[in-house]
C-alpha cells in the first residue's frame, strides 16, 4: 500500500529509456535481504536503484531511482 506502483512503472520506464537494458553494477549500501543499493549499468547510461522491502511481509516498501550523468 507504501509503494505508488503507477509512479514507479514511470520510474522504471524514464530509466530504461535514459539508460537502456541494465545490468547490476556496483553494490552501494543495504543489507543484501531488507534493503539494496545498485548501480545500474547500461550501453546508453547509468542509474542507482535503491529498494527497501518488509522485512516480514517482503512486499517492496520503497524504490527509487536516480539517473547519473
Amino acid at each position: 500500500d507504501d509503494v505508488d506502483t503507477t509512479q514507479l512503472g514511470r520510474r522504471l520506464g524514464v530509466a530504461a529509456a535514459w539508460a537502456g537494458r541494465c545490468t547490476a553494477g556496483a553494490f552501494r549500501a543495504g543489507d543484501g535481504e531488507t534493503s539494496a543499493t545498485v548501480e545500474l549499468e547500461g550501453p546508453l547510461g547509468r542509474a542507482v536503484l535503491a529498494i527497501t522491502v518488509d522485512e516480514q511481509t517482503e512486499l517492496l516498501r520503497q524504490a527509487e531511482i536516480t539517473l547519473l550523468p
